[in-house]
């Protein structure tokens, strides 16, 4: 795990977040400004935390069998039953207990994710888990209709039943 930590120091995260030409953050001068699937690059800290990882780095982070935590933080009638295939469902209903038993190990590399690269859940979830001292966070900017735009099978899983008043 302290190699995958070190390559994402090291190269940072606009290197993992390439726009839709390749360039390293979408900072190029050349590019659309886009990111690989098309959706404008975020700049504002609402949506994007300090590291950012695109698809092709976030499969082959799961191939590489990297101890990780991908966190699915969508809530409400986001919630689909699609996940990034491993996913833990955290949203800010989640307990300060919840968090310490889905994330044991406060060092653990922590894949956060929402629906969009406009939707700031994931950014919410990252900040508050720095707050609770974890610090190996990267966020998934493509969110899981990136993760599908790509051609990756979701997971599915069981939608949880909306409360009737």
């Amino acid at each position: 795990m302290a190699i995958v930590v070190a390559f994402l120091l090291i190269l940072g995260p606009s290197y993992l977040l390439a726009c839709s030409k390749g360039c390293v953050g979408g900072e190029c001068g050349t590019c659309t400004g886009k990111t690989e699937y098309g959706e404008d690059f975020e700049k504002d800290p609402k949506t994007l935390s300090s590291a950012a990882i695109t698809t092709a780095s976030l499969i082959a982070l799961i191939k590489s069998k990297v101890p990780l935590t991908i966190l699915d933080c969508r809530s409400g009638g986001c919630v689909d039953g699609k996940v990034i295939p491993g996913a833990k469902g955290f949203t800010d209903k989640t307990t300060d207990e919840e968090v310490k038993t889905l994330l044991p190990s406060k060092d653990l590399l922590i894949i956060t994710y929402d629906g969009n690269p406009k939707c700031c859940a994931r950014a919410e979830v990252s900040e508050r888990l720095k707050k609770l001292g974890y610090s190996n966070l990267v966020d998934y900017p493509p969110g899981i209709r990136g993760w599908i735009a790509a051609g990756n099978q979701p997971e599915v899983i069981p939608v949880p039943a909306k409360k009737v008043n």
